[in-house]
């Protein structure tokens, strides 16, 4: 028997058809075949098989194993198909992989860092937060009016899993001060909210910093709904993965697209549904109630 041969292989020397690009059910990293089990193997390219873990996922019909989809697919004897669900399975990788960090200099805070004063003590507190409890366990600070693009803001450090500081992110408090939000120059594109506090086997994937405030410790932001796959690598060494993006339809579309990738590893993935606003304006008790529901707390 030959030696380490892959699904393409199989597929191909057994008549099976399938796409690795050309649709918009298929990304890099996965092939997709037209899946035996909700469509009788005829039309749609559901089925998908991700080249790093060896496992499949229909985008309709939920998980299937290497034997299930190769004994719907191939007429073989059960010990030759056997034989070929070895072949593919050896060789899979572990799918919790440690994160390798090449250690960089520490960014610099932005020109003018400082204590929070009077100004963004009242942002926050109109936003219902506590200035001196963000102070206390998230170490934020503030810029005022002499920092350049970064005046009037409320700085927000970003930590790493090990507590060294990757990036920093400002906030405004004046509604003519665009962006929104500034990231530090050169930040790294896997950039985690709260991971630092993480702690425990389960985590929430929430949007934004203030989500993050408000939830708390087992919180991670994505900072924004266009995650990429070098975060979505770091969060998928979590047991649990709750996700609680914002209600609007935008943001529901990608938590949805995120748990799909996501359900291809071990664990729990799972969309938080009927979330009548962003996390980040629940009311103190609500957010101490999701928490407590999804047991998503710092150890």
């Amino acid at each position: 028997m030959r030696e380490n041969m892959n699904l393409e292989v199989i597929l191909q020397e057994h008549g099976v058809e399938y796409i690795d690009s050309g649709h918009h059910h298929c990304h890099e990293g996965w092939i997709q075949l037209n899946c035996p089990f909700c469509t009788d193997g005829a039309y749609g390219w559901h089925l998908g098989y991700n080249l790093e873990t060896h496992r499949f996922n229909c985008w309709r019909c939920g998980k299937h194993s290497v034997w299930e989809v190769l004994n719907a697919l191939i007429p073989l004897p059960k010990g030759a198909l056997y034989k070929l669900t070895q072949e593919v399975r050896r060789g899979a990788p572990d799918t919790k992989p440690q994160r390798v960090v090449v250690r960089k200099a520490l960014p610099k805070a932005p020109l003018g860092t400082g204590p929070l004063d009077s100004q963004h003590k009242r942002y926050l507190r109109k936003r219902r937060f506590s200035p001196a409890r963000l102070i206390n366990e998230w170490d934020i600070k503030a810029t005022g009016h002499l920092s350049g693009e970064w005046s009037w803001r409320i700085v927000i450090p970003i930590y790493d899993e090990e507590g060294n500081i990757e990036a920093y992110q400002g906030r405004t408090i004046s509604k003519s001060v665009k962006p929104k939000y500034r990231t530090s120059e050169g930040a790294p594109s896997d950039l985690l909210y709260g991971i630092h506090r993480a702690k425990g086997d389960a985590v929430i994937i929430v949007e934004g910093v203030t989500d993050v405030w408000r939830l708390g410790a087992g919180a991670v932001a994505t900072m924004g709904v266009d995650w990429g796959k070098e975060q979505a690598n770091r969060l998928r060494r979590y047991d649990r993965r709750y996700i609680a993006f914002d209600p609007e339809e935008t943001a529901q579309r990608r938590a949805e697209e995120l748990a799909r990738w996501l359900a291809f590893f071990p664990g729990v993935t799972e969309i938080v549904e009927d979330l009548r606003t962003d996390p980040g304006d629940l009311s103190d008790n609500e957010s101490v109630d999701l928490m407590r529901q999804l047991n998503v707390r710092e150890k």
